[in-house]
């Protein structure tokens, strides 16, 4: 027997296009299938589905979300998995700095998220390009349903060192990440190093830096220029992230300018860092603490396809006929 569901909420993203305020989806069920029949705004979906099971999702509805940021250096494979364990199932960007650990992430299974899992990045703490080199064709050869990514802090290689370590990445296809947070100086890395050929990921936070509209505005240039995306972390720019909701700025007022990113068209991935929340309470209360500023709308996209474009996965999506069983509910 066919059942039709028809499932709302304040947002409905399939990874395409933009997104929906106070959308629908609709699925019809059998014993032994489950897909998609229509995406459309909620006051269609009553008109032209009155006989449907009618249910309030909530927050939001997606495809399979990435957090491109999960730091788990210092732990151990039992503790990574514990951790894993509090998020809902999306892919991942693992961090580790220890090699034994991403050896064995590599041969983890996530279950719930379809091939590849995400990115298991090196956090490479040498300068000598050859042993950067080296370990990753070891790492890539142990890994199973996983890319193998580079994650760096904003060494200072010399521009030989640096075009050598550009050309093997993109030999290699291999994800990068420059971890912007130890720079003495972000336009300046952004502006003149090579390693920004790469395409590289992102990672800021909130600093003086990255809050001056002026900095911003020649940032974002440079980054459009590139192509690159941002990783944005909401936990790690507080102490006091973990307390009270969720605090995405400094105590002097200063906040990461998600409108200047976006309205721009540089894509921002979120990710969830050092801390233990799920990237639903992310994208939710960033949502909430930020309402001037980043709409439910745009986070919620980022979620999908900012952050596969940082792990460099291609984005998934879903349209009428498909299989309705890998589809992201948010209560939020």
């Amino acid at each position: 027997m066919l059942e039709r569901i028809c499932y709302t909420a304040d947002v409905v993203y399939n990874g395409l296009g933009t997104a929906r305020a106070d959308g629908a989806l609709v699925i019809q069920q059998s014993a032994d299938s489950r897909n998609v029949i229509a995406i459309v705004d909620a006051a269609e979906a009553r008109a032209g589905f009155a006989e449907a099971d009618f249910q309030r999702v909530g927050f939001a509805i997606l495809p399979t979300p990435a957090d491109a940021c999960v730091d788990v250096r210092g732990l151990t494979v039992a503790e990574v998995e514990t951790r894993l364990g509090l998020l809902e199932p999306c892919r991942v960007g693992l961090i580790t700095a220890d090699l034994e650990v991403a050896r064995a992430l590599l041969q983890m299974t996530l279950p719930d998220v379809a091939t590849p899992f995400g990115v298991v990045y090196w956090a490479a703490d040498t300068k000598n390009v050859m042993n950067l080199a080296t370990t990753l064709n070891e790492l890539r050869k142990a890994a199973h349903n996983w890319r193998v990514g580079l994650w760096l802090d904003a060494l200072e290689l010399s521009p030989l060192d640096a075009r050598r370590l550009r050309q093997y990445l993109q030999q290699t296809n291999t994800p990068l990440t420059l971890d912007m947070r130890t720079a003495d100086d972000v336009l300046a890395y952004v502006t003149s190093n090579p390693l920004m050929a790469a395409r590289p990921a992102l990672r800021l936070q909130v600093t003086n830096q990255v809050t001056n509209n002026e900095t911003v505005s020649t940032l974002v240039t440079h980054i459009r220029k590139a192509d690159s995306v941002v990783v944005h972390c909401p936990l790690d720019d507080t102490e006091d992230g973990l307390e009270d909701g969720l605090e995405d700025g400094l105590e002097d007022g200063s906040r990461f300018p998600w409108e200047a990113f976006m309205a721009q068209g540089v894509d921002v991935a979120l990710g969830s860092g050092r801390g233990e929340r799920a990237l639903e309470h992310l994208v939710y209360h960033t949502q909430k603490q930020q309402q001037q500023h980043a709409s439910p709308l745009a986070l919620v996209r980022a979620a999908v396809k900012s952050g596969h474009r940082a792990l460099g996965i291609t984005p998934p999506r879903f349209v009428r006929g498909d299989d309705a069983s890998h589809i992201t509910f948010w209560a939020g």
